[in-house]
C-alpha cells in the first residue's frame, strides 16, 4: 500500500514540475520527475528560427550599407521613444504651449543632430576607434567664452582637433558672432 500511495505522490511531483516548466517543456525532458535535462536538438531548431529579418529594399546598396541604414533608423526611433518618455520629466514651471513646444524642438534637433554625426562617424577613419559617446564626451570639454559682443571657443586639444578633421567640421563654423 506505500508503495502505491508513495507512485501516486510522484505523479502528482510530475504534474506540478509540468505545470511549472509550463511552455518550455517541448525543451526539456523529465525523469521520475527529478530528473531534468534539455532536449538539444529541439533547442537548436528553435535558436535557429530566432532573431532572423529580411530587409528588402529596391536601392542599389551593399548588404553592409542597407544593415547601416537599418540601425541608423532604429536609433532614431529609439530617440523618439526616449524624448517621447522623456517628457514625463519636463522642466519644472513649463505651463505653456510655447515652453513645451520650445523642448520638444531641442529635442528633436538633438535626435537629427545625433543622427548625422551617427553618418559621418560610419564613413569617417574614426569609425571601430571611437564611438559615439566617447567623441561627445571630448567635445563636451570645449566652451565658448563671451567677451563683450565677440564669442570665442576656448583651446582645443589634439584629439578635439583630429574628431572635427575626421568628420569634416570647420572650428569657426562652430561659433556665431
Amino acid at each position: 500500500m506505500l508503495e502505491d500511495q508513495s507512485e501516486m505522490e510522484g505523479i502528482r511531483d510530475v504534474t506540478r514540475v509540468d505545470e511549472v516548466i509550463g511552455r518550455y517543456g517541448k525543451y526539456l525532458s523529465i525523469k521520475r520527475g527529478l530528473i531534468v535535462s534539455r532536449k538539444n536538438k529541439a533547442i537548436a531548431r528553435r535558436l535557429a528560427r530566432m532573431g532572423r529579418a529580411i530587409l528588402i529594399t529596391n536601392a542599389q546598396m551593399r548588404w553592409d550599407e542597407v544593415l547601416d541604414l537599418y540601425r541608423s533608423r532604429d536609433r532614431v526611433e529609439k530617440g523618439f521613444r526616449d524624448m517621447k518618455s522623456d517628457l514625463g520629466a519636463l522642466p519644472m514651471g513649463v505651463h505653456t504651449d510655447d515652453t513645451i513646444q520650445g523642448y520638444l524642438l531641442v529635442e528633436f534637433i538633438s535626435v537629427i543632430i545625433e543622427s548625422e554625426l551617427r553618418r559621418r562617424m560610419r564613413e569617417s577613419p574614426l569609425k571601430g576607434k571611437m564611438s559615439l559617446h566617447e567623441m561627445l564626451i571630448e567635445l563636451c570639454k570645449l566652451h565658448i567664452i563671451k567677451q563683450g559682443s565677440l564669442r570665442l571657443l576656448t583651446e582645443i586639444s589634439k584629439k578635439q582637433r583630429e574628431i572635427f578633421e575626421t568628420m569634416k567640421i570647420n572650428e569657426k563654423d562652430l561659433v556665431i558672432n
